[in-house]
């Protein structure tokens, strides 16, 4: 018998289900809705994150979080940031700070022609 079978005939919501063997949150579920296409919950912050990632590519989830939060001027959440790099597929594993900074200097442009490119070396003696 169903649950509004045994409900309509005067027996109580809880020990209907009791009797069935379920759950009043398995009762009351309804799913919600997904956002189409597996994108983004909020597309108007992937330019945003995409900026900041590769301005400061230090800078981990909490604080790109907080950083945007200011430049935005409402709240941006942790994890809609991680979202954000998901749905860009820029999640890979941690690296060390030595890692990142190699992966940013490898991306420094190459001079191609004359005085593109000037370095400096000074010395200083104390006598």
């Amino acid at each position: 018998m169903s649950v509004t079978t045994m409900m309509r005939r005067g027996l109580s919501l809880r020990k209907s289900l009791a009797s069935v063997g379920s759950s009043q949150g398995a009762y009351y579920y309804r799913p919600r809705e997904r956002v189409a296409g597996g994108g983004v919950r909020d597309p108007s912050i992937l330019p945003a994150v995409k900026g900041l990632a590769l301005r400061k590519p230090m800078y981990g989830s909490r604080m790109a979080a907080a950083l945007l939060s200011r430049e935005l001027g409402r709240p941006v959440s942790r994890k809609l940031v991680q979202h954000a790099f998901r749905v860009l597929g820029w999640t890979t594993p941690q690296m060390t700070k030595n890692e990142v900074l190699k992966a940013v200097s490898d991306k420094v442009p190459k001079p191609t022609g004359i005085n593109q490119l000037w370095q400096t070396d000074l010395t200083y003696e104390t006598v």
